[in-house]
């Protein structure tokens, strides 16, 4: 165990062999991590977790892997605080990804301001892309840049993000007020520990930087958070809530946050279980609505009455216990959303809660491109835009402009297509439908990272928002390309690419060490070549080597693998800095390690390189017993150490004596040396 880690990270782990790698990667990488230690906590995983961490153990000094029964994350960090050594504590869960400059630039804060804790901004991370999540939209709104100090009351958004993983928390907070979690198996236990440690805190730091990759499992079974319609994770809900209750009532939170977080709780927490009471077997019903109703019992009139209708209808059914309508009412959430209308069968006495034009207000702009298709002149785009619980015909005026990559803004021509007779339309042309943004070719050709935003303007509502894209193409023009891309949030981007005549062929792609080399040819000399994620657009260069034949040039180039790994987007499209006119792969190539399938492959005249987990199906408890060898044997050398250690100690005090000893017999000497020569002069 380190004797003085700055930070102690806690990763409870239980049956996450598909990710587990990559997030301890990411702990490994962090530039601070000389000064981290990491609890690795089994929690008594079936898979090969329990392998894997018992590998890092023995790979880091600073890895400790500790095995434990099942019962819960919530349970495991509780055990593992008691073995934190830390200044700070944090938790990170091991499906996630991380920066690797988080830990550095937290304490960092965290130090210079003496914080209670630091928190960093998050994003959703899905296989290919990275969105946005409603809890850090709400609760960094309104941070715009670094907070140095703040506390719960002057930034009473943070109620809005109660999560553990995003942030550093002074040890001392922990153990000097006794923040633990609750000690059983529980979802959603992150709140009232956060909750209480934020009540507590004097000193809170804010990045607004994006350090934290919440993984969304695209097997929703695997993932705890991603369930909401189990009963058990209702019941769980629900204690959770009464968690938060209790540290209302030590009165560290003042009347504004109490509400702050009452809003909270019928917004989110209940309202999540609720729009699927219809899911639920008609045997919970008695026991949800009296959990629910004692809820909502404690909480303002004030407040419940801010809420939309959906929202006001479903509490109103609960404190009448009516489990008919909620029955069918709930199962209306998306359809009334979408489609806003009184039911039929709604008793009169909820229908006067219903004003769908209020609610669209707290509502965003939702814009999605249908279609794309082009000319010589222009680029055509056929959208759509919505704004929940407004209806498609509601009188509004929209405007749509091209946001260059400087964000200068340029009015674009919009046409209106809901209206054309469908007779007109060709066969075999796709179906047109609400408007249509013309892009002239010359006004782009010589842009680059262009966004498209678009304006809804009604009577009592303005709102705006970016282009929406689902599918990536290549427009091929004469004399360049336009590359119709998805960023964060799936916001659609156009690239302008120039080409000329140069013709890249890749021969061949090996995998060596850890390393893809490619090999190929091409009409000229290359100079670099360049991988740009998808997503992030981020780009890494690469030198090329190039050997020239018969007019022909033959190149190589070297991509490290680690350099996809360190990305949580693990989608990359090859490119070179001079322009081409085609790039092009002889084959498909695909590449296995223990865990992973790399796949190199053509797509809209580039190469897409991409990394996905491959299950192999190969159990590390046959390399156990080698890694429990290795350990017994780090151990015997570390107890070896100790030893040696000792001794020398007790050799150089024994050095020290005598060299005391030596000088007391060197004085006494030089002093009857000297009496003699002053008998003698």
């Amino acid at each position: 165990m380190m004797k003085n880690p700055k930070i102690s990270v806690i990763v409870p782990i239980y049956n996450i062999e598909e990710y587990l790698e990559d997030a301890l990667d990411c702990l490994t990488k962090q530039s601070f991590i000389e000064n981290m230690e990491v609890l690795m906590i089994d929690d008594g995983s079936t898979d090969n977790s329990r392998y894997i961490i018992e590998k890092y153990a023995l790979d880091f000094d600073n890895f400790f892997a500790y095995h434990k029964e099942n019962e819960g994350p919530t349970v495991a960090r509780n055990y593992a605080i008691e073995f934190a050594k830390g200044e700070y504590i944090t938790f990170f869960d091991g499906d996630d990804h991380i920066n690797r400059d988080i830990y550095e630039k937290l304490y960092n804060m965290a130090k210079k301001n003496d914080s209670d804790i630091s928190i960093a901004n998050s994003i959703r991370l899905r296989r290919y892309n990275l969105v946005d999540s409603l809890f850090f939209k709400k609760s960094f709104e309104n941070i715009d840049k670094d907070i140095d100090c703040t506390n719960l009351e002057e930034t009473p958004d943070l109620l809005w993000d109660l999560f553990l993983w995003n942030k550093l928390f002074k040890r001392e907070l922990i153990l000097d007020n006794n923040i633990r979690f609750i000690d059983e198996k529980c979802y959603y236990a992150d709140a009232p520990f956060t909750l209480k440690a934020y009540a507590y805190a004097k000193r809170i730091s804010v990045s607004k930087d994006i350090f934290y990759y919440w993984r969304y499992r695209e097997n929703k079974n695997l993932s705890i958070t991603q369930k909401s319609s189990s009963i058990n994770n209702f019941y769980d809900r629900i204690k959770i809530i009464d968690l938060c209750f209790d540290v209302i009532k030590t009165g560290l939170l003042n009347e504004s946050l109490i509400k702050d977080l009452y809003s909270k709780i019928l917004n989110h927490d209940l309202h999540v279980h609720l729009k699927k009471f219809y899911q639920y077997d008609e045997v919970y019903y008695p026991d949800i609505v009296e959990k629910v109703s004692k809820i909502i019992s404690i909480i303002p009139n004030e407040i419940k009455d801010d809420l939309n209708s959906f929202k006001k209808i479903i509490y109103k059914m609960v404190e009448n216990k009516d489990y008919d309508g909620l029955y069918n009412f709930s199962s209306l959430y998306l359809e009334l959303m979408k489609n806003p209308h009184i039911p039929k069968d709604l008793d009169e006495k909820y229908i006067k809660f219903i004003d769908f034009e209020k609610d669209a207000i707290d509502e965003e702009l939702i814009v999605k491109k249908e279609n794309i298709y082009y000319d010589n002149e222009n680029i055509y785009i056929d959208f759509t835009e919505k704004i929940n619980y407004l209806k498609d015909d509601t009188i509004h005026k929209t405007n749509a402009y091209i946001i260059s990559n400087d964000d200068e803004k340029y009015k674009l021509e919009l046409n209106d297509l809901s209206n054309i007779d469908k007779d007109e339309v060709e066969e075999d042309e796709p179906e047109r439908k609400s408007k249509q943004i013309r892009i002239p070719i010359n006004f782009i050709s010589n842009k680059k990272h262009m966004r498209i935003k678009v304006e809804y303007i009604g009577k009592k509502l303005k709102k705006e928002a970016f282009l929406r894209n689902s599918k990536r193409e290549v427009l091929s023009f004469k004399n360049f390309d336009a590359e119709i891309g998805i960023g964060i949030n799936r916001i659609l981007y156009i690239d302008i690419r120039p080409t000329n005549d140069l013709k890249i062929k890749i021969k061949n792609v090996e995998f060596v060490d850890e390393v893809l080399e490619f090999y190929g040819i091409s009409d000229n000399k290359i100079d670099n070549v360049y991988i740009e994620n998808v997503v992030t657009f981020e780009k890494i260069k690469y030198p090329v080597l190039n050997y020239e034949k018969e007019n022909k040039y033959t190149f190589k180039f070297s991509i490290p693998y680690n350099e996809i790994l360190e990305r949580p987007i693990r989608k990359w499209e090859l490119k070179t800095e001079r322009t081409f006119k085609t790039i092009e792969l002889d084959k498909k190539f695909e590449f296995y390690t223990l865990r992973n399938k790399i796949r190199v492959l053509n797509t809209r005249n580039k190469i897409l390189i991409s990394d996905d987990f491959y299950n192999s199906n190969k159990t590390l408890e046959e390399d156990f017993d080698e890694i429990l060898r290795l350990k017994n044997e780090k151990s015997k050398l570390k107890q070896m150490n100790k030893k040696l250690k000792k001794e020398n100690k007790h050799l150089k005090e024994e050095n020290k004596a005598l060299e005391k000893t030596i000088e007391k017999y060197k004085s006494r000497f030089v002093v009857k040396t000297t009496d003699k020569i002053k008998k003698i002069l």
